[in-house]
């Protein structure tokens, strides 16, 4: 005979799982995001990796061969995005200039429509450039973590398909 609970008891017990559930997925989002991703890829590299083994290919030396084609893939678009930043650094000066010419009218438009003189702009320019020193560390902490994760996608590929 099952025993009938009352409703604030189960929904209770609804609201904690849930909340441990998400608590839990936060936490381990390091290593879950990486596993994530190289699921998605492992399936699309599963049928050319059958493929591979078809044609009387060893197993580890056709994940092998299918990693190298895919590290192959991203790194030429790498490459690619890489020479267009390239190129559009070359224009940095003109653009530097512009921009600058720009906040120049910007303030003269602020000081005479807003009644802002320059000192109390560059205060705030000041405020807000300080306020940016943390986001430096999380930035580098996000690199550092995109890092991690580019080198563990593949370990974690070549171990779901074999």
């Amino acid at each position: 005979m099952e025993k009938k609970y009352p409703f604030f008891l189960r929904s209770t017990v609804t609201l904690l799982g849930i909340i441990l559930f998400v608590f839990v997925l936060h936490t381990l989002r390091a290593i879950l995001v990486p596993i994530a991703f190289a699921l998605m890829i492992a399936i699309l590299l599963n049928p050319f990796v059958n493929f591979l083994i078809n044609k009387k290919i060893n197993k580890i030396v056709a994940i092998c061969i299918s990693l190298i084609v895919v590290i192959a893939c991203a790194a030429g678009l790498m490459i690619f995005i890489s020479s267009q930043i390239g190129k559009f650094t070359q224009n940095m000066p003109a653009l530097g200039q512009k921009f600058s010419q720009l906040f120049h009218s910007l303030q003269i438009w602020l000081q005479n429509n807003y009644s802002l003189p320059l000192s109390r702009q560059r205060e705030l320019i000041g405020e807000a450039g300080n306020s940016l020193k943390p986001l430096i560390g999380q930035t580098l902490g996000s690199v550092l973590g995109t890092l991690s994760v580019i080198v563990l996608v593949p370990i974690y590929i070549f171990l779901m398909l074999f």
